[in-house]
């Protein structure tokens, strides 16, 4: 296997841009309706483009010299890196119960 570093560039170049999609996407949401669960999505989304910004710096200055001080700054960031996730996905749990209560509670005709 040749070239493994465009691999990892590519894969992280399409997450990147996800993440991106996303937020504007968030920020769209927030303009049309301003709520905790919308706030709380933004700011997770928010939150992991700051956090994989954080992880690429934190791992160019890991000590790549020594495995072990690489291995223990790879297992701590494994850790930080989800909780933009958790935040989001609270959000998302709170959005949809606000709008499938919201449509439970119109008569049908």
């Amino acid at each position: 296997m040749e070239n493994l570093e465009i691999y990892y560039m590519a894969g992280s170049t399409i997450g990147t841009i996800g993440q991106i999609v996303l937020l504007i996407a968030c920020a769209v949401l927030i303009y049309k309706q301003r709520n905790i669960a919308t706030l709380l999505m933004l700011l997770g989304s928010l939150l992991s483009i700051v956090f994989t910004v954080g992880r690429v710096a934190w791992t160019a200055l890991a000590n790549i010299e020594n495995p072990e001080s690489y291995a223990q700054a790879m297992a701590v960031l494994n850790i930080f890196v989800q909780f933009p996730y958790l935040l989001f996905v609270i959000g998302l749990l709170l959005f949809a119960a606000k709008h499938t209560a919201a449509g439970s509670n119109q008569s049908t005709p």
